[in-house]
């Protein structure tokens, strides 16, 4: 941000002030290569959650999604439209600090569809027993409810992969935030 300011006051004082600088963003988009190349710059988010607590009781899954992908989460009006089916359940041990919710176990399916696309499809999951001895930090809130758990953690990588397998990441400009590669 500095250097363009500093751009448009050389570009101001050489041109006596009248310089104009227009700047543009790109728009951030997914290229999807099994979609021909097709171009998404906004994505509806749909699907259910059950980790035993009632379905969509809480959402880590869609949270993660929403902060992973850099994109236009939007509710209607979309390119294309992510529907993710996840259940499973937060595990749990006792600690000297009480019963704190350190695992997970979840599974699921994860879908990509637009209008007069074949959907693509996904199998997610993963699991994270809860470990034998717990050592926290000084200052850290340990996860003592069933929506604390490392749901997202767990789930995470597969999302990522399959989220790889369908966005061109070398000419994608939107990016996945917090995934490998």
């Amino acid at each position: 941000m500095r250097k363009l300011a500093a751009l448009m006051v050389v570009l101001s004082a050489c041109s006596g002030g009248d310089a104009v600088v227009e700047t543009t963003v790109p728009p951030q988009v997914f290229v999807v290569d099994a979609w021909d190349g097709a171009l998404i710059g906004s994505i509806c988010l749909e699907g259910e959650e059950d980790y035993g607590g009632g379905t969509n009781a809480f959402t880590p899954v869609r949270d993660g999604l929403e902060q992973v992908l850099l994109l236009k989460v939007v509710d209607e009006g979309c390119d294309a439209t992510l529907t993710v089916f996840v259940s499973g359940r937060a595990r749990s041990a006792n600690y000297t600090t009480g019963r704190l919710y350190t695992g997970a176990d979840v599974q699921g399916t994860m879908s990509l569809t637009a209008p007069g696309r074949v959907p693509l499809l996904a199998e997610i999951g993963g699991e994270k027993d809860p470990p034998a001895r717990l050592s926290l930090p000084p200052g850290f809130d340990p996860p003592r409810t069933e929506a604390e758990a490392p749901i997202w953690d767990v789930i995470r990588d597969s999302v990522c992969l399959a989220l790889g397998d369908w966005f061109n990441r070398e000419t994608s400009t939107a990016g996945l935030y917090g995934c490998p590669g």
